[in-house]
């Protein structure tokens, strides 16, 4: 072996057992770990998750032994039928408050909700991308994600986000969101102009030198925070497609808006945290248009068939509304926590245009199928803290009225979740 291939072996070797050993010095390591009862809602999983911390930098990992619906490992006779998953592993570099990158595998969460998200959410889990928030003073804040998405194929999302506090406690906010099927785009990554700008400049004359046959989805929206106290109130909206012809063309074909929103506060009272969030998205929001492959609709996965747990933004996808309102009480061994979430859907069909229908339908539609799904969720939790054991148990009561949209279907649902954590 020649020396210069020896010497590159062995570094290669090193940093395999640098990374292999690393977690080992975190700082705030824990293990943890979920057990669920009778429910198809709640993963079963064992984890390590800690930081690495060198001043300003730090890698940050999460790594998980999961069970659930989405895999069938080869290897499942051995580990029970649990697979490796890997939930966080990324470095961090943080300038004291002006300036924030992440790069890695990383859970990608924007918008001012507690519980509800419209632009990207957690509800899909992790993705290997880059993160980039910079705050240069105190009026404006500047945030960047950008995303490779978990198919095989080359697929990407972008979002950003330009922030401006003109008072003590308020947030003004321009949200965007681009998705495409390349790895990387310069454009979108440099030009600090609207997606949806960049986008029509790049295909507006098929003559001009620059032109590009690209069709790329863009959302656009606002979000407004307003902090006073313990209380703080906030709305979020989002525009996949506005019906311009309203406006410019009232006597014309009348095109369906494509819009979500969310509306929400939270506040302490009586030494009580009370939370409740309003959110929902017309009929064909997030739906791919037609002509496009089905990777252009706005999920993870182009080829799971499931809306719930599939969404890259707002977790219920098209045609639904819902409300949620959480209290939780600090106790002295922990808190005490009850949640109530109402959820009306409709049909969604986030791969099919107009679901299915061979022409655009005219007028905006929102819940008004023929059959709507109810679902009432009902959740009651309990964290418990000793020296450095957490447990965390959670009883959930679902009631699904028309399940699957199918009229007098109507089913119940009660698990028990436990979770439990040992920091060292």
């Amino acid at each position: 072996m020649r020396k210069g291939k020896k010497i590159k072996q062995v570094i290669c070797e090193l940093a395999l057992i640098m990374l292999l050993f690393l977690p080992l010095a975190g700082i705030g390591m824990n293990l943890y770990g979920n057990v669920t009862f009778d429910s198809a809602h709640i993963t079963d999983f064992i984890g390590m998750a800690g930081s690495v911390n060198f001043s300003a930098f730090s890698y940050v990992y999460d790594y998980q032994m999961r069970k659930d619906d989405m895999v069938s490992p080869f290897y499942g006779y051995m580990t029970l039928g649990h697979y490796w998953y890997i939930n966080n592993s990324y470095f961090l570099f943080n300038s004291i408050n002006t300036l924030q990158t992440k790069i890695g595998r990383m859970h990608f969460v924007e918008g001012p909700g507690k519980f509800y998200h419209l632009f990207l959410s957690d509800s899909a889990g992790p993705f290997n991308g880059f993160s980039l928030r910079y705050k240069p003073n105190s009026f404006f804040t500047f945030k960047q994600d950008m995303l490779l998405l978990n198919d095989v194929n080359p697929r990407s999302l972008y979002y950003r986000c330009f922030t401006v506090h003109p008072l003590e406690g308020l947030s003004l906010s321009y949200e965007e969101s681009i998705l495409f099927m390349r790895e990387f785009d310069p454009w979108y990554a440099f030009l600090m102009l609207p997606y949806p700008a960049i986008q029509v400049f790049r295909q507006e004359d098929p003559k001009s030198s620059w032109y590009q046959n690209i069709n790329d989805n863009a959302l656009v929206g606002f979000s407004a925070n307003y902090t006073f106290g313990c209380s703080r109130i906030y709305s979020e909206f989002l525009a996949d497609d506005l019906d311009m012809n309203a406006i410019f063309a009232p006597n014309k074909f009348q095109n369906p808006n494509k819009l979500a929103w969310l509306i929400g506060g939270e506040t302490r009272l009586w030494n009580t945290n009370i939370a409740v969030e309003y959110a929902g998205a017309t009929a064909y929001t997030f739906e791919r248009s037609p002509n496009t492959p089905i990777s252009y609709a706005y999920i993870a996965y182009p080829k799971y068939d499931k809306v719930d747990g599939n969404m890259l933004g707002y977790k219920y996808g098209e045609n639904n509304d819902a409300l949620k309102m959480q209290i939780v009480y600090p106790a002295n061994f922990g808190d005490l926590s009850v949640s109530y979430e109402r959820v009306r859907l409709g049909k969604r069909t986030p791969t099919i245009p107009w679901h299915g229908l061979i022409h655009t339908p005219e007028g905006t539609h929102w819940l008004d199928d023929s059959v709507v799904e109810t679902r009432n969720i009902l959740t009651l939790g309990m964290v418990v803290k000793w020296r450095n054991w957490s447990f965390k148990p959670f009883i959930l009561y679902e009631n699904i009225q028309n399940a699957e949209l199918k009229k007098g279907f109507d089913t119940n649902n009660l698990s028990l979740s436990m979770y439990l954590k040992f920091n060292f």
